[in-house]
Parts: structure tokens; sequence; C-alpha cells
């Protein structure tokens, strides 16, 4: 019933009257009733807001670039640091956590660190790290690269660890424990906006 102006009691009551219509007049009003009530919940159905249309306009909040679990949230003096882990066997893409231009990637075994900068001028680090099954993640960016929030730009193969390094003026969103979507899940907020 979310999909409808409507609530379960209001819908129990249109049930029983369809059902008292069925039982006291011809098929023919019948049929007249239910195309009626149809063309009702078409015309009023509730209007769908995406999730991601509307981030991509967004440049005060920041977004899982991975699906997972916050194992840890560490405040360090200047930044504040997301520890995401993620599972073996569900999505392993990476996603943008905000609209950045790429601007420095650094790759150092089977760790990478990718440092974004948004459009409100604040960095955003990426740190790829223990990857499992000796596996290494792929990335397709280059510095210099711009992307919305949300868009693809690799992948970890059989997941891993993934750390989000944000500035300290935001407002977090999620707490240890939490599961997160990549690309959807919002991870902080930037304080005043």
């Amino acid at each position: 019933m979310k999909k409808f102006f409507i609530n379960s009691e209001l819908f129990i009551k249109l049930c029983v009257l369809t059902f008292c219509v069925l039982l006291l007049l011809p098929f023919e009003w019948l049929l007249l009733w239910m195309s009626v009530i149809s063309l009702c919940f078409i015309a009023f159905k509730k209007n769908k807001v995406l999730l991601n249309d509307s981030l991509s306009n967004s440049t005060d909040i920041y977004v899982a670039p991975v699906t997972g679990k916050v194992v840890s949230i560490d405040f360090k003096s200047e930044k504040v640091i997301y520890e995401i882990e993620m599972n073996s066997f569900t999505n392993f893409g990476l996603y943008l956590p905000c609209s950045a231009k790429v601007e420095c990637i650094e790759k150092n075994g089977k760790n990478i660190l990718i440092e974004f900068i948004n459009k409100l001028n604040k960095t955003t680090r990426i740190i790829i790290k223990d990857s499992k099954f000796f596996t290494r993640p792929h990335i397709w960016p280059k510095v210099g690269d711009k992307g919305r929030v949300s868009a693809n730009f690799g992948f970890v193969p059989f997941g891993g660890i993934v750390k989000v390094e944000l500035d300290k003026d935001i407002n977090q969103l999620v707490t240890v424990g939490d599961r997160v979507f990549a690309g959807s899940s919002p991870l902080a907020g930037i304080k005043g906006n």
C-alpha cells in the first residue's frame, strides 16, 4: 500500500465493497467497478523519487563506495576514517562517494590509495586494502578524470577492506555495525548544508 495514497484500513473497506458489488450486481457492473478502481489506482499512484537521481545533484553528502559492513569509525585529528568490510560474495564494485575529480592514485602491492577533490574543494581518500584470495583491485580512472556520485570506477574481486577518509566537518550518518550499499547508502553529510 506504500505505492498508493491509501492506507490498509481503506484498502480493506474497498475490498469488502468490491465483494459486495460482486454478489449484488450483475457481472457487467462488476467489470465496470473493477475498471474504475484500477484506473484510480493508476491515476493516483505515488511518484517515485529515485535516490541515485537526487544524490547526483547533491554536493553535501557522501555515499558508501562499496557494499559491506561498517566495522570501525576512527576520528583522527583532522579526518574521519570509515572502515568497510566487503563480503566475499556480494557486489564487488567501487563507486564514487561524491562528485569529484581524481587527484592522486598510489598503488602499493595489493593496496591502492585514491584521492578525490569534490566541488567544494574537500578531499576524500579511499584506501583499498586486504583484498581476499590474493587478488588485486581494478580501477579505471586516471589522475584528472572527473565523475559524478555513484559512478562505478572499478571493482575488488572477492571483496576486501575499504577505508574512506573524510574531512572532520561532517555529520555522521552511519554507525559501527551498519550495512551499507554501494552508491546509495549515505555515509556522511557536510555540516552546515
